[in-house]
């Protein structure tokens, strides 16, 4: 993984930004996380990998069922546009000219970005350029109650599919987490909020801490 680069304390344009990855479990709380710690941190801009799907018709299938969209396996994520992405939020010289720091309410440049996804470290490109990764675990039971809970609207997990594809994936990208451990921490998704979100600042600001 990469090295850090400047402080977020800047408000010039830092030379390089501080990439934090956050992965982990379906339903683990990653994506309410990573908004509560990019309100913490200054400048901070958020890239969901959630937002780079390829197109329906490009998606993997299931083999049981054609008609079966499968979401959760790495090749659904279209990596070149979502890599691009990264690299272009990385580089920006000017606020007014990254699209994707315009969504910040903040009248400088970003100087954090966290990329947030159940797969991110299972894409090579992606992996390789966080300086930082923080991946929430959560039994199976507790990932089957909230994903059942939650509404995912017209793609609504069909019988079977947390067993056969959901949970495999995860158990994927633990043991990628696990092998890269020397830049992982961990967290328990079954904590309360407040406190995932306290033990987040103190690994971000320890390892930016070491940085500079």
């Amino acid at each position: 993984m990469a090295s850090a680069g400047e402080s977020a304390e800047s408000s010039t344009v830092p030379s390089r930004r501080f990439l934090i990855g956050i992965s982990g479990a379906s339903c683990s709380g990653k994506s309410s996380l990573s908004e509560e710690l990019s309100r913490k941190l200054r400048n901070c801009l958020v890239i969901h990998q959630d937002d780079y799907y390829l197109e329906f018709d490009k998606v993997p299938k299931s083999i049981e069922d054609p008609k079966q969209p499968l979401w959760d396996v790495p090749e659904a994520i279209d990596c070149d546009r979502f890599t691009q992405a990264i690299r272009d939020a990385m580089s920006c010289e000017a606020h007014s000219l990254c699209m994707a720091c315009q969504r910040l309410d903040s009248q400088s440049p970003h100087s954090h970005i966290i990329i947030e996804g159940t797969m991110i470290l299972s894409l090579r490109e992606v992996r390789m350029m966080m300086d930082k990764v923080l991946f929430i675990t959560l039994d199976y039971e507790a990932c089957k109650i909230r994903r059942n809970a939650r509404d995912y609207g017209e793609c609504t997990d069909p019988p079977g599919y947390l067993e056969q594809h959901v949970w495999p994936g995860y158990l994927r990208e633990l043991e990628i987490a696990r092998s890269c451990s020397q830049n992982v921490n961990f967290l328990i998704g079954s904590e309360e909020k407040q406190k995932l979100l306290e033990n987040c600042l103190i690994f971000v600001t320890k390892q930016i801490g070491k940085d500079h």
